[in-house]
């Protein structure tokens, strides 16, 4: 069965001590953690994950979920999950997992996920991550050319494109390098757009229109509000998350949230059995998923070639 042939190639580890994390007889207290335009559909996914480990809630486990609506209140919600004396936090996205690290080095954190969790500082390598945490990388930075070439399918004559960077992200830097890259090679000018908060998002949006942007794409912790802005200023937008496709992006490409919330829910399992999160190696994510809005498409005068419907996950018509 794939789902244990994965878990097998996790290999065996040692016993991680003390701190009650194998405890049975009471529930055992999950802290997971996030920014709010990011929950979903993440949170549902993981839920499942854990329901398929036998681990059900208020039967054996409570998860406490803390949704910050900006990167700087995630410290705060951190230590509210410290004083709650969770056994292990999960971390949705990479500005969680770096304020669950600041928190904490004795608690085991499972990413679910984070972006380049080694180049963000996270873990030393993906098979030996070393200390305290262990868990999912999202789709590596390369995939982030993907969206551009993408992009180039439905605009063929596209010349210049917006990308909206999260600053308080330390994804976003490898994200941009990459798209960057691609563009080069397809003499396309990509133009980084970086905000630190809402009135930054706002403004970046007229500001590309202004630079002639054919069309933007949009790291995912900016969330809905930049999807949002997208559909106001009527900019063909490419999303990093599944949903963004169904909010109003043209497209959206990203890891398979499903397998990847299946995987960081095994960690969890494993953890609680005994196993310590830095012999733990952190997984990859091994399926991905298109999303296309046709009828945003098409709304834009855009013709979706057959060869890119056929290959879509999913088609919004």
């Amino acid at each position: 069965m794939r789902r244990r042939n994965f878990l097998a190639t996790l290999g065996a580890a040692a016993l991680w001590p003390s701190h009650g994390y194998a405890q049975q007889a009471a529930l055992r207290r999950l802290g997971y953690l996030t920014l709010s335009s990011n929950a979903e559909p993440y949170l549902t996914h993981f839920r499942q994950g854990l329901r398929e480990f036998g681990l059900h809630e208020g039967k054996n486990i409570v998860v406490d979920v803390k949704s910050a609506a900006t990167a700087k209140v995630l410290p705060d919600m951190v230590a509210d999950l410290l004083r709650d004396k969770v056994a292990i936090i999960v971390t949705n996205q990479t500005p969680a997992t770096r304020a669950a690290q600041a928190g904490t080095r004795d608690i085991p954190i499972v990413m679910a996920p984070a972006g380049d969790p080694v180049g963000a500082g996270f873990i030393k390598s993906l098979a030996q991550p070393g200390g305290n945490i262990t868990g999912v990388s999202a789709s590596g930075p390369e995939a982030a050319a993907k969206t551009l070439e993408l992009m180039r399918e439905l605009l063929p004559t596209l010349k210049r494109i917006a990308v909206l960077l999260d600053a308080n992200n330390p994804y976003s830097k490898p994200f941009f390098e990459q798209i960057n890259a691609a563009g080069k090679t397809m003499a396309v000018d990509v133009q980084p757009y970086s905000v630190k908060n809402n009135d930054e998002l706002e403004a970046a949006f007229p500001a590309l229109v202004k630079a002639r942007s054919e069309a933007a794409i949009i790291v995912n912790t900016l969330g809905f509000p930049a999807v949002a802005l997208a559909v106001k200023h009527r900019v063909a937008a490419i999303g990093t998350n599944s949903a963004f496709a169904d909010a109003g992006c043209v497209l959206s490409y990203n890891a398979d949230p499903r397998d990847l919330c299946y995987k960081a829910a095994s960690y969890v399992d494993r953890i609680f059995r005994g196993q310590r999160p830095s012999d733990l190696p952190v997984a990859l994510p091994t399926k991905f998923e298109l999303v296309i809005n046709h009828k945003v498409a098409r709304s834009f005068g855009m013709t979706v070639p057959q060869t890119l419907l056929l290959r879509a996950d999913k088609v919004i018509d």
